[in-house]
Parts: C-alpha cells; sequence; structure tokens
C-alpha cells in the first residue's frame, strides 16, 4: 500500500492527495487506513495542495460516526491551516453535519473551533439543519465574554463576505456552482443571518458586562488645595474590573478645615483619605503617578470587543 511506513514520501504524498476522492461512506472502511494515512501526514512535505487535501479527508472522515473514533486527536490542528477550499468540496459539504461539530467542539481548543468555522462557513454549501443548531449552541458557550473578541472578529469578518456573496450579485457564485439557484442563496442567506445576529448578540453582551462590571475595590483620595480649578476636579488614575482609585482635588480656601462630605461623591467608596497638607499632596501625586503607569487601563472600545 502506498501509506505503509516504507513506502516512499512522493508515493504517500500522492495517496494524500487522492484520499479526498475515497468513498469514506462505504462500510467497508476500517480504522487501519485513517491511522496510516494520519501516520502520512506527519512526513510530508506541508505544501498547500497537502494541507487542502488533508483537510477535506478529515472532514469526510468526521462526517462519518463509525469513523470518528479512528481520528487521531492531533489531526484536528491541520483545520488551523486553514487551506482554501474549492467551491465543489465534498468534505466542507458533508461537515456541517451535527456529529462533526459536537466531535471538534469536543477538541475545546477555540484555534480549532474558529478555525473549522472559518472552513465550513461558505457561500459554495448551506449548513445541515442539525448542524446550524449545534452551531449556535456551540458559538453561545465558547464565545462569550470579552476575551473572545480576536475569534469574533475573525467570525464576524468571514459572515460578512458570506452574506454578501449570497446577496443581490450571487450570480458570481453560481457561475462556479450552477446549482445554487436564487431560492438557495436566499436559504443559505437566512442560515448565515441567523449566525451574524448569534455572533454580534454575543458581543453586544461580552462589551456590556465589561462595560457595566463595577470595581471590586474603590479608593477615594481627597486633597484640599486653595486653588479653585474645577477642570481637574475628579482624575481616574486606576480603573480596571478589580481596582478603581480617583484622586478628587477639592477646593477650600483654608487647608486646616475639612470639607463637608458629600454623599453623593463617597458612598460607594471602600477608603476615603482626606490629605489637608501640601507635602503630603506631592507625595500622593508622585505614589498615584506610579500607580498609573502600572495598572492604568483605559475604556474598552466597543469596536474592538466585537
Amino acid at each position: 500500500m502506498l501509506l505503509k511506513e516504507e513506502s516512499p514520501i512522493s508515493w504517500k504524498q500522492a495517496a494524500i492527495l487522492a484520499l479526498p476522492h475515497w468513498p469514506w461512506w462505504n462500510p467497508t472502511n476500517s480504522g487501519e487506513l485513517i491511522q496510516l494515512w494520519a501516520a502520512a501526514t506527519s512526513v510530508v512535505p506541508h505544501t498547500d495542495n497537502i494541507c487542502l487535501s488533508v483537510v477535506d479527508t478529515l472532514l469526510q472522515i468526521a462526517s462519518m460516526p463509525s469513523l470518528q473514533q479512528f481520528i487521531p486527536p492531533g489531526m484536528w490542528v491541520w483545520l488551523n491551516k486553514r487551506p482554501l477550499l474549492p467551491p465543489i468540496c465534498v468534505g466542507r459539504n458533508r461537515g456541517s453535519t451535527a456529529p462533526v461539530v459536537q466531535i471538534v467542539w469536543e477538541s475545546g481548543d477555540v484555534e480549532i473551533i474558529t478555525s473549522y468555522l472559518l472552513l465550513i462557513w461558505s457561500p459554495w454549501d448551506g449548513l445541515s439543519i442539525g448542524g446550524l443548531g449545534e452551531m449556535l449552541i456551540s458559538l453561545r458557550k465558547g464565545f462569550s465574554g470579552i476575551g473572545m473578541a480576536r475569534h469574533r472578529k475573525a467570525l464576524l469578518q468571514r459572515l460578512d463576505r458570506i452574506l454578501w456573496g449570497l446577496g443581490p450579485d450571487w450570480v458570481i457564485v453560481k457561475q462556479y456552482k450552477p446549482s445554487i439557484t436564487r431560492q438557495v442563496a436566499w436559504e443559505r442567506r437566512m442560515q448565515y443571518n441567523q449566525l451574524m445576529g448569534e455572533v454580534l448578540e454575543i458581543a453586544k453582551e461580552a462589551v456590556d458586562e465589561h462595560i457595566c462590571e463595577p470595581p471590586r475595590l474603590t479608593i477615594l483620595f481627597v486633597i484640599l488645595t486653595p486653588m479653585n480649578n474645577h477642570r481637574a476636579q475628579q482624575i481616574h488614575v486606576c480603573n480596571s474590573s478589580s481596582l478603581s482609585i480617583v484622586v478628587y482635588l477639592e477646593h477650600f480656601p483654608h487647608p486646616t478645615l475639612y470639607p463637608t462630605p458629600m454623599p453623593s461623591l463617597y458612598f460607594y467608596t471602600d477608603y476615603l483619605f482626606f490629605f489637608p497638607s501640601w507635602t503630603l499632596y506631592s507625595c500622593v501625586l508622585f505614589i498615584l503617578g506610579s500607580i498609573h503607569l502600572l495598572f492604568h487601563q483605559s475604556p474598552p472600545d466597543p469596536l474592538h470587543c466585537l
């Protein structure tokens, strides 16, 4: 067999390039062939054609529940290469079913899951009903939170290009795949609009949660100064999810007297400090300047949280 360990690398390359055309749907397929194929992929040069063939074959094998158990866990890393799949691709066509979405999700690697979605989502192929449902669940479970912003951005960019391809100029897609009629384009557009809406909703929730979450600890420094500078009365030195430090310049003509605390300003303060001395004032500014360099975080930009 071309994939045996003692076979030349050129033979293994030829076999890997041919395996996307193998009838993986045939129940006579065994795990031995998959194991030989997986071993061969680790020794051949990773050219563009090899990457495309491996990903195509991997998705076809994964679409067969009886063969999923033979896929080595390390093979899913190939999805991260994100080859440009052609308009007619059996692996992409069969790889959107619910069992494939589930096994990719079980990898637990957000990079692999993101790469899988970017490969499967395409104007050339629609999504199975079960697969679409699993994708919506996976998006909610795996792409929530502010830390997933980069992955959501990649998914939104992909969905935007797909919806453009299935829009009024869908005839451009039809040139390469005549089976895509106006009705088919409309149905696929509905699917990808649903995915787009879900990703945008998750992104909005992540931004709202990050912005509205109150700080865990608030410290307020009130510095008494005879200068009446209304432009710099309140300064946020540190404003993060765990700590908030605010310097309040209190105008008071006589620095030996304390102002009357204002409940509206101090109500949410955990610790409150008054500094009636200009010497202490200078020391505090130096210390807070150092804290500013170490901990300062600017408010999040909602566009970067998508």
